[in-house]
């Protein structure tokens, strides 16, 4: 379903804005912020995209709709990790978390669509999130290199 999917997005840039928008203090490595700036920035414009799509073919999302998924234990659990000095190590996993859910939504969705222009959407929308894992992972790596 494509409207899972924009809300997926949604929620994955919305978690990656925090650490840009009211955590930067917290974040320990500028490799951290680097992959949520990147991950906010393209997400959202995947979202974008997605939405105009959608619109186009007579679906219209509120934002109150694309913000059902949002879960505020993401928020307590970073809140949490930012006053802890725990931020990176917590927000990481988190992240990788969010963006393997929204792949799973991602293949769901390309299995069940027939429109050649949806599918295509869809397959690039896959690529940039793999994209994203990859620099997650480079991230991750960092942080465990000082943390050793």
């Amino acid at each position: 379903n494509l409207t899972i999917v924009a809300q997926d997005q949604a929620e994955v840039a919305r978690v990656a804005n925090i650490p840009v928008q009211g955590q930067q203090q917290a974040v320990q490595q500028e490799s951290t912020l680097d992959f949520a700036v990147t991950c906010a920035m393209s997400t959202a414009s995947d979202q974008t995209q997605l939405v105009n799509f959608l619109a186009q073919h007579g679906t219209k999302l509120s934002d109150k709709a694309l913000a059902l998924r949002q879960n505020s234990n993401v928020d307590a659990q970073l809140t949490t990790a930012g006053s802890s000095n725990t931020f990176d190590q917590t927000f990481l996993p988190i992240m990788k978390q969010e963006l393997e859910g929204y792949e799973n939504d991602l293949q769901t969705a390309y299995t069940h669509s027939s429109n050649t222009t949806e599918k295509q959407l869809l397959s690039n929308d896959f690529q940039n999130a793999q994209t994203l894992l990859d620099q997650l992972k480079n991230a991750q790596t960092a942080l465990n290199k000082v943390n050793r």
